[in-house]
């Protein structure tokens, strides 16, 4: 690739995530009742990010294994992350400097 005409895409990616309260599952296990207590797409992510391709869904499914795998809290768990689409993406051409939004958003 020639560094002074490449093509980059400037892009936010969207996730859903699906979260349980420790203490409300601490109170169940308690009690002796089975599951959790999960609260459907109760956070949306967004991810922003300039590279020189879109990802692929593989990429995307990584992406959504790294964030469920990794955000925690004191108090929440993340039980189910689910890639919801792109907020944005823009191509921009390193040699003119120039910044277009693409027509096909996948």
């Amino acid at each position: 690739m020639n560094k002074e005409n490449a093509t980059v895409y400037k892009m936010c990616l969207k996730f859903r995530l699906s979260m349980s309260i420790k203490e409300l599952n601490d109170l169940n296990d308690m009690y002796g009742l089975l599951g959790k207590i999960v609260v459907p797409d109760a956070i949306t992510v967004r991810m922003t990010q300039t590279l020189p391709f879109i990802p692929t869904e593989e990429t995307i499914r990584e992406y959504e294994r790294v964030i469920k795998e990794n955000y925690r809290s004191e108090k929440l768990i993340c039980e189910e992350c689910h890639f919801d689409g792109y907020e944005y993406i823009h191509t921009i051409n390193t040699e003119k400097g120039t910044e277009e939004t693409c027509p096909n958003q996948p």
